[in-house]
């Protein structure tokens, strides 16, 4: 346990080391955590300047020349590049997904911004902090509300609304007050429930579930061999649309990169396109779904799909709650327990 003073000061941080974790495993091997960015070359001078230096406005400037981006996008970079040069800082907490092998590695920062001239770890990426890896944890067993901050479509991101889940993962704290992960059985059941389902049918159910989470959501004409399968725009009150796209994949089996680049093929400019799948990704799929200068396609899997709709228990309409054959333990709130029922 560390001092409570301690524990105040810690920060805690999600970074992807690679699309899709694909340098993950070299990061937890050699204890570093490391982002690209390598045309902006040595950044020490920014993560060592004084406050009350004008450095942000030339690391702005920096980023702009080098990318040949403005605005809202040169913003997002330069920030991102930012918080991993200067706002974290040694004994924060640092976690990293590694998507190919279902992991995530929760980490202790130990050393300021460093800059490796030509790493030989297996790992490019040249902006650098030393790392105390403490935990490798399964992705599929942590807490919805983590996994959702974790799903974040940044490099580097703020992961302190779940900090009281990663201190719990760490033995520093207890999630008494919060839900606690569905037990494994709970969520096979509920996966076999939609599995049974006709494929129009299963389509149908996951426009409703967009439309309980605020979409204006419908399935599109059935046709066997796939296509968008579901369209739904989520209306920002005027201040934006969301136009969402989503193949949906009633199968147990790993969903393969050419339904990636069939649905990423299919969206207009300005779609957004997602996988719904009662299985699982292959590494291919999951490499490519967030592969640099493509449009990103979210991938759901199984696993978490039961989970949100579990998660979503109270916006979820009557016919969903009983064809997914569970129910909330009459001791426990909502989200914690979920016992299987006979029809």
């Amino acid at each position: 346990m560390r001092d409570d003073w301690e524990a105040e000061l810690t920060k805690f941080w999600g970074v992807r080391v690679g699309p899709g974790g694909q340098y993950a495993e070299a990061a937890r091997k050699g204890g570093f955590v490391a982002i690209e960015w390598h045309e902006l070359g040595d950044l020490t001078w920014y993560a060592t300047a004084p406050d009350e230096d004008p450095a942000w406005e030339k690391l702005f400037g920096l980023y702009t020349d080098a990318y040949e981006v403005s605005g809202v996008r040169a913003s997002v970079g330069a920030g991102q590049v930012a918080r991993f040069a200067r706002d974290i800082k040694v004994g924060d907490v640092i976690l990293t997904p590694n998507t190919p092998q279902g992991l995530v590695y929760v980490g202790r920062v130990t050393s300021p911004f460093l800059f490796v001239e030509s790493p030989k770890d297996g790992c490019p990426y040249r902006q650098r902090r030393k790392v105390e890896w403490l935990l490798d944890v399964p992705r599929k067993g942590l807490p919805q509300p983590l996994l959702n901050s974790l799903g974040s479509l940044s490099t580097v991101y703020s992961l302190q609304k779940a900090a009281d889940y990663v201190r719990a993962l760490l033995g520093e704290g207890s999630l008494s007050e919060g839900p606690k992960p569905v037990e494994a059985d709970v969520v096979s059941h509920v996966l076999n429930r939609l599995h049974a389902l006709h494929p129009k049918d299963f389509e149908q159910f996951v426009a409703d579930y967009l439309r309980s989470i605020g979409f204006e959501a419908a399935p599109g004409p059935y046709v066997s061999d796939g296509g968008i399968d579901v369209a739904g725009t989520l209306d920002a009150e005027g201040l934006a649309s969301v136009f969402l796209r989503i193949q949906v994949k009633r199968t147990k089996n790993d969903v393969g990169i050419e339904v990636v680049l069939k649905t990423r093929g299919a969206l207009g400019v300005d779609e957004q396109g997602a996988i719904v799948s009662l299985g699982g990704f292959t590494s291919h799929a999951e490499k490519e779904a967030v592969a640099p200068g493509k449009k990103r396609i979210t991938l759901v899997g199984g696993d978490t799909f039961a989970a949100n709709l579990l998660a979503r228990w109270d916006d979820l309409d009557p016919a969903m709650r009983k064809l997914l054959g569970v129910a909330p333990k009459a001791s426990l709130p909502v989200q914690e327990r979920f016992a299987v029922v006979s029809d």
